[in-house]
């Protein structure tokens, strides 16, 4: 019947809402971006934006396909500004969106040392 169907959505709708908000409550977290398996928005939160839904989920995508027998991998976006997780999991996207600044690797060099 219709009406089930629409308060089964209207739960899930409560449960993914939940989520979002727990996570949103985790130390340096600005933002949560959720999205279906269609590249649509589900949830977005905070720092995160909806235009981003569809990039987000290509994200996820192509890092994939670069090992398609290994499960979905965490792809990890850093600047100086923050980073921002993505992974895929039965048909969801998540991007989580954390301030501060990227870890510093020792080992690598800036744009400025490379033309010195």
């Amino acid at each position: 019947m219709l009406i089930d169907a629409f308060f089964l959505d209207f739960d899930m709708e409560k449960a993914l809402k939940k989520e979002v908000e727990e996570v949103m409550s985790q130390p340096s977290v600005t933002g949560v971006l959720c999205v279906d398996s269609d590249g649509l928005c589900v949830a977005a939160q905070g720092s995160a934006s909806k235009t981003s839904s569809g990039l987000v989920a290509a994200v996820a995508s192509q890092a994939a396909a670069l090992r398609p027998n290994a499960p979905a991998p965490v792809v990890v976006l850093e600047s100086d500004v923050g980073t921002t997780l993505v992974k895929s999991h039965s048909g969801t996207t998540v991007a989580i969106y954390k301030s501060g600044t990227a870890r510093k690797d020792t080992n690598s060099t800036t744009p400025a040392e490379v033309n010195r």
